[in-house]
């Protein structure tokens, strides 16, 4: 299961470096600094997710 996460993992990483490369070298920083944010973006969403998911578990009597 893990080996197949990672392998789809490591195409879209390779998918990932081919659009920055075709894209023009005084662009790239600007297509860094999207990347970052999405990035980001993805990380806070999973942290308030489980945040409310451990809220909820916390209020469910038992």
């Amino acid at each position: 299961m893990y080996r197949d996460t990672f392998s789809t993992m490591v195409k879209d990483g390779n998918t990932i470096a081919d659009i920055l490369q075709s894209v023009p070298e005084s662009k790239r920083p600007i297509i860094a600094a999207m990347a970052e944010a999405f990035i980001n973006g993805m990380i806070t969403q999973e942290q308030l997710t489980s945040r409310k998911t451990m809220h909820n578990q916390r209020d469910r009597p038992a």
